[in-house]
């Protein structure tokens, strides 16, 4: 393997930490191109890697890079980076410290140094927080206990694997007026499940957890569909936080998920409060006021516990009343509500972010030595 090559490497040098290169490699990847093109305005030099590529002893990564004269993706030898730019959402397994460990030492800036929260430690966070604690629901751990105990109160409640992503190790447990129990989840389509005890519930269950930390929630309680707010936020080039897009996902109040897989109308904010909620320009202005204070307050709140993050994709659903439920923070979120709620001149602004706040950095930490 011959050497890194350090000199005339445009700056900043931003490694962008993903899980396969096959959907990269194969052109399949609109994320990965999307950062490509807008990379053509910060001209950073940027290589894509994976745990496979790095080589710790020489402190260097066989990364891939793309070449476009020749529309053809290249493996070169690179020094660590600048910047990491990290959407590899298995980065937090125990198989990946000795690479972050190695990172830190060579004192490299790591952007989503956390891949995906636990939501039992975000509940925590968020309910320690004087602002955002009014905005959770009813929260606790699941066992068997707990689960009789929020369905004697709500009849309605959701279990979900606190690591779990895309819907996946959600369910909503129904307790019907004749006692008995539906559960409903998401395999490759919609499954309900229909049982005569608890007893069969928790079976059910601790064989979609597979023995994992889960959490029981209160479902909130929406009036003809179930709403959601996806508002993307991030840091931009002069360090300020921003949200650049907020989308309204609609969907079927019988289904347990509310995202991509779901199959969600997805609205724009303004449109979507104005013309079908009926809201004046005033209440609108409000609402969005009290977006951008909670969801900076999220962002700051899980910066503090956890490090410094470019993005966060923030779930937040709206209840019968248009009240607001905090639901979760995203670390590592996609551009898809996005792009369809807001269009791509919000999904190009929120790429852009991502390399200039990166540049932004850098130019910081050179400024301290």
């Amino acid at each position: 393997m011959s050497e890194p090559q350090i000199e005339n490497l445009p700056k900043p040098i931003i490694g962008v930490f993903i899980y396969s290169l096959n959907k990269i490699i194969n052109k399949s990847s609109l994320y990965h191109s999307n950062l490509l093109k807008a990379n053509e305005s910060t001209k950073a030099t940027l290589y894509f890697f994976t745990k496979k590529n790095v080589d710790i002893a020489r402190k260097c990564i066989n990364g891939y890079i793309y070449d476009k004269e020749s529309g053809e993706w290249t493996q070169k030898i690179f020094p660590y980076p600048d910047v990491i730019y990290n959407r590899n959402v298995k980065m937090d397994r125990k198989e990946y410290k000795f690479i972050r460990d190695s990172f830190r030492k060579e004192k490299v800036i790591f952007l989503n140094p956390v891949a995906r929260i636990d939501k039992w430690d975000q509940y925590s966070i968020f309910k320690a927080n004087h602002i955002l604690k009014k905005y959770l629901p009813d929260t606790v751990i699941f066992s068997e206990e707990n689960l009789r105990t929020m369905l004697n109160k709500y009849k309605e409640v959701y279990v979900k694997g606190t690591r779990s992503g895309q819907g996946r190790q959600v369910i909503q447990v129904i307790q019907t007026l004749d006692n008995k129990f539906q559960c409903k989840y998401y395999k490759s389509e919609l499954i309900t499940d229909t049982m005569d005890s608890l007893a069969e519930v928790i079976e059910i269950l601790n064989k979609i957890l597979k023995g994992k930390k889960a959490i029981i929630q209160k479902k909130i309680e929406s009036l003809n569909h179930k709403i959601d707010l996806r508002v993307e936020i991030q840091r931009n080039k002069h360090n300020k936080i921003e949200i650049v897009g907020t989308a309204v996902r609609v969907g079927d109040k019988k289904v347990p998920i509310l995202n991509t897989r779901s199959q969600p109308m997805i609205y724009n904010l303004e449109s979507f409060f104005s013309e079908q909620l009926n809201y004046s320009k005033n209440e609108l202005q409000a609402l969005k006021q009290e977006l951008t204070t909670l969801v900076k307050e999220v962002f700051l709140a899980v910066e503090e516990r956890y490090g410094t993050f470019v993005e966060m994709g923030i779930d937040i659903m709206l209840g019968q009343n248009n009240d607001l439920y905090l639901i979760e923070s995203n670390t590592t979120p996609g551009r898809k509500s996005i792009y369809h709620g807001n269009g791509p001149e919000s999904v190009s602004k929120a790429f852009c972010n991502v390399l200039e706040y990166s540049k932004w950095l850098t130019q910081e930490k050179m400024n301290e030595r």
